[in-house]
């Protein structure tokens, strides 16, 4: 997994244009979204092999 100042999502980003996804990692979960909508999946919700 890549860390570091290059794969930070940048803040000055406010609005996500039609065509566009954003997805975010958190602590808990993961969240899509998208010009009309959000969805947050926790973690627990999944079943992730590690």
């Amino acid at each position: 997994m890549e860390i570091g100042l290059q794969f930070l999502m940048p803040f000055n980003k406010k609005n996500i244009k039609e065509n566009e996804l954003s997805i975010q990692i958190f602590k808990d979960g993961f969240s899509f979204c998208t010009h009309f909508s959000k969805k947050f999946i926790p973690f627990k919700e999944i079943d992730i092999l590690v």
